[in-house]
């Protein structure tokens, strides 16, 4: 799913949620990969795991791995330097347990994706084999749901 530009829109959650629904019955989720351009942290970037625990819930940030990209091989290099220097960014990675991996923006290399699937299987093992549910997708859909009918309710 991609999320780029979400938001500079007022998103409708409603048509996606079918799709969502949908992808999520039909499929075993082992893991969510969130892109973000190494050394450039966007608006968007800081509120696409805020997108993703609203719309698949805060389970789904034990299935995350954040994926930093980037053009130059030097640029790699830095991103221990990144965290040091940049608590926004240090915090995106805690809420999803440390993990992440860098790649080359065109990932075309392949050592760094079959890294990439390793990441991915020990994520699965990490959480004892199971996937991201339809179970928990639904649960985070009715918190959302009462969420928004007792603030359109005043309550």
């Amino acid at each position: 799913i991609n999320i780029t530009g979400l938001h500079e829109t007022e998103f409708n959650l409603d048509p996606a949620n079918d799709v969502i629904g949908q992808l999520v019955h039909e499929s075993k989720i082992s893991g969510f990969i969130f892109i973000v351009r190494l050394g450039q942290l966007t608006d968007a970037d800081k509120m696409g795991l805020e997108w993703l625990q609203r719309v698949f819930g805060e389970e789904v940030l034990q299935f995350v791995i954040i994926l930093f990209t980037y053009e130059a091989e030097d640029e790699c290099d830095t991103i221990t330097d990144d965290l040091k220097k940049n608590p926004v960014l240090e915090q995106l990675l805690e809420k999803c347990g440390g993990r992440y991996h860098t790649c080359s923006m065109i990932m075309n290399n392949q050592y760094e994706m079959r890294e990439l699937m390793n990441k991915i299987d020990r994520l699965f093992v990490e959480n004892k084999q199971q996937h991201y549910t339809e179970e928990m997708y639904n649960t985070a859909r009715e918190r959302e749901d009462l969420q928004k009918s007792q603030c359109g309710s005043g309550k």
